[in-house]
Order: structure tokens, then sequence, then C-alpha cells
């Protein structure tokens, strides 16, 4: 079996005279896996949650990981 994993990043306003100027972007993409692989690297990223964070229960967003909210 496979399965497919689909995921959004960017400004979801298309409206050109909405778009935020610092990230005018959207990125709409997916990736398709056996079940097996999938379970693997869902596996091997809870452990790099649980290293890094010290939980599982956390959501990591590009946002967050990439620009740095108070930057000057």
């Amino acid at each position: 079996m496979k399965i497919l994993s689909i995921d959004e990043s960017g400004d979801h306003n298309l409206l050109l005279e909405k778009i935020d100027p610092t990230f005018p972007f959207f990125v709409l993409t997916g990736i398709m896996l056996d079940q097996k692989d999938f379970h693997r690297l869902q596996g091997e990223l809870l452990t790099i949650k649980r290293e890094i964070f010290g939980t599982e229960k956390i959501v990591l967003h590009a946002l967050e990981l990439t620009r740095t909210r108070n930057a000057k």
C-alpha cells in the first residue's frame, strides 16, 4: 500500500494587492511512499523530536524554523 502526504506553505491569499511582500510564495507539494517506508521515516522524525525538544508533541513549522520573528 502507498501513503500520500500533501502539505502547503506560504501565502494563501492569491489576490495580487494582498500578497505578503516578505513572503510572496504559495507551494503545494506531496510525497508518496510505501507504507513501510512512511512508518520508518515517521519513527525517525519522532526520535529527532524527542532528542531535540524532549517531546514528540511539537509541530514543526517552516516559518519558525527559517525566519526569526523579532530579528532586527
